[in-house]
Formats: C-alpha cells, structure tokens, sequence
C-alpha cells in the first residue's frame, strides 16, 4: 500500500506477494525430445465457455515444431488470470515437462 499526496491510498488488486524463491528456470541444453508445456494466463475465448490456445502460443509451437521435435506438447490455461498458477498445476508441470512457454500473451 503506497500513500500519495492527494490522501489517496493504492491497493494492489490481490494478496500475492513475489518470494525469494521466484527465479527462472535454468535453460534447458537441448529442446530435442523434450515435453513442451505451454502454460497460458487466458487462452482465446472462442465461444460457449471453451477456450483455445492463444493465437501467439500457436505461433511460436508451429515455429518450434518446425526447428525441434518433441517427445509431446501441452497446453494448459491457468484456472484465474489474475493469479498464479495453482501449485498441484505447477508441481505437474514441473515432473512432466522438459521444457515450459509461460506468459500472458494479451
């Protein structure tokens, strides 16, 4: 919460706080036979409550299976855009994947 000269006060629309431990994975030496997981804040809404793959996710899995072969690819989408990822989703991706695409791609 940050006060302001007008009496204003500033509220961070939600309770998470980043850790010391948030830090970026190593790279991985090789994207040859590895599980590729995209983790997507939103998807696309495509209607009907289903949700699509966002078309820049697409993108970049069609130019990485056109340089790398992948042992599989997933697609999964955050239950809440305004939170993190839930950590049993987390810990999934994290004994399942090689390899993981994150972000909000509005």
């Amino acid at each position: 919460m940050q006060r302001v000269k007008t009496g204003m006060t500033i509220l961070v629309p939600t309770a998470e706080r980043e850790t010391e431990g948030d830090r970026l994975a190593p790279r991985a030496a090789s994207l040859e036979n590895q599980t590729l997981v995209f983790l997507d804040n939103v998807g696309a809404g495509v209607g009907g409550g289903h949700k699509v793959m966002n078309p820049f996710f697409g993108r970049v899995r069609e130019k990485l299976e056109q340089q790398f072969t992948f042992s599989a690819v997933r697609w999964e989408v955050k239950p809440n855009r305004s939170r993190r990822a839930t950590q049993e989703m987390l810990e999934e991706i994290r004994r399942s994947a090689g390899v993981v695409v994150n972000g909000i791609c509005a």
